[in-house]
């Protein structure tokens, strides 16, 4: 039985450059739990949609949650 996805929400507390994209500080942006998904790799991870995703697809861009209070926080 596949989970159910609970979206979050973050706020970026600098401004980070993805190169194709930008998250700008003091921005929310929707996010997911990585502990939260069936995905090993994800584990210990903060998924944030990027920017530039096309409307009605997520792309995601994934933080470490060392960065959670330092780079983004959770809202």
């Amino acid at each position: 039985m596949r989970k159910e996805v609970i979206f979050i929400k973050v706020i970026m507390l600098e401004d980070i450059d993805g190169k194709e994209f930008w998250f700008n500080k003091g921005e929310k942006y929707k996010a997911l739990d990585g502990d939260k998904t069936d995905v090993e790799e994800l584990r210990g991870k903060i998924l944030v949609r990027q920017p530039n995703s096309p409307k009605k697809k997520d792309w995601w861009c994934t933080f470490e949650k060392f960065y959670i209070g330092k780079k983004i926080a959770i809202i």
